[in-house]
Order: C-alpha cells, then sequence, then structure tokens
C-alpha cells in the first residue's frame, strides 16, 4: 500500500505505523474580531419605499483604518453583500476616524427584517484586507410597515 504525505510517496507494509515522531499541522490562527461602530441611513425604514439602497457607514477603533476593508467581505446580516459600488472614505461624522461607506440593495435588506417588526437590529461584518482581523458591529432601525386597509375597504 502506497500513502502520499507531504509530497512524498511512502510504501506502507501490514506490519509498517505511522511514525508518531511527524509533527501535527498547526491551527490556523484565531481571528481577531474588533467592533466597529455601525450607522444605518435611513434609521428609519420605511417597507412600502421603492427607493434602492440603504447607506451604511463603518468606523473601525482608532489603531485600524477603514481603508484597509476588504469590500467584497462586507455582510448585512450575514446575508446581503455590500455592493461594490458607490464606496467612499472619509469623515463623515467630524470625530477625527474615517469611515468607509457603502450601500446594500433595499429590497435585499427589507427581506431579512421579520415581518410585523417595529424596529431590527442590523448586524455589519467583515473582513480586513491582513485576513485575520473580523469586523463586526450592529445598529437598530425602525421599522414603517404599510398600514393594513380593512377588508370592506374602508379605514376607521
Amino acid at each position: 500500500m502506497y500513502l502520499l504525505l507531504f509530497g512524498l510517496v511512502i510504501l506502507i507494509s501490514p506490519a509498517t505505523t505511522i511514525s508518531e515522531d511527524i509533527p501535527p499541522v498547526p491551527e490556523p490562527p484565531l481571528p481577531v474580531i474588533i467592533d466597529a461602530a455601525i450607522s444605518i441611513n435611513p434609521n428609519s425604514l420605511n417597507l412600502k419605499s421603492k427607493g434602492k439602497w440603504i447607506t451604511c457607514h463603518i468606523e473601525l477603533p482608532e489603531s485600524y483604518d477603514a481603508a484597509n476593508i476588504n469590500i467584497s467581505t462586507i455582510l448585512l446580516n450575514d446575508i446581503v453583500p455590500a455592493e461594490s459600488k458607490p464606496i467612499s472614505i472619509g469623515d463623515c461624522d467630524g470625530d477625527g476616524l474615517n469611515e468607509l461607506m457603502v450601500k446594500f440593495s433595499r429590497s435585499a435588506v427589507q427581506s431579512t427584517i421579520p415581518l410585523g417588526s417595529e424596529s431590527a437590529d442590523i448586524t455589519v461584518t467583515g473582513w480586513l484586507t491582513d485576513g485575520t482581523t473580523k469586523f463586526q458591529g450592529t445598529d437598530t432601525i425602525k421599522i414603517v410597515s404599510p398600514k393594513v386597509k380593512p377588508l370592506n375597504g374602508k379605514n376607521k
């Protein structure tokens, strides 16, 4: 019998055992997870609106740079990917720290909101370009549901 190990072909007879001297494959390092300040706009989501986008500003802690966020890894509520364009980086809130502005499809975001909700926690996650640092942050928005008309068509 032959065994392929680390690119080497080893002939193994029935009496041969694999040596315990072979070092184990190291586990990849656990990611560093940092808290990000997330600001969703609009902060009140009207489910009847025909708008196209939800805007999100992502601010990282002071020792990190928002320009190092990998756009393709950003997800809203673990489902909705950020659009690749438009994006911008700037200090939107005047606190001296740059934020990354991304947009999400409004209809896709609305599909993650449970029916009948009056508010919703919106969580945004993603990775920095170093591949070892993950960010996450949550903002709460108000949900405005369409008014339901009675079956007779008259409002009270």
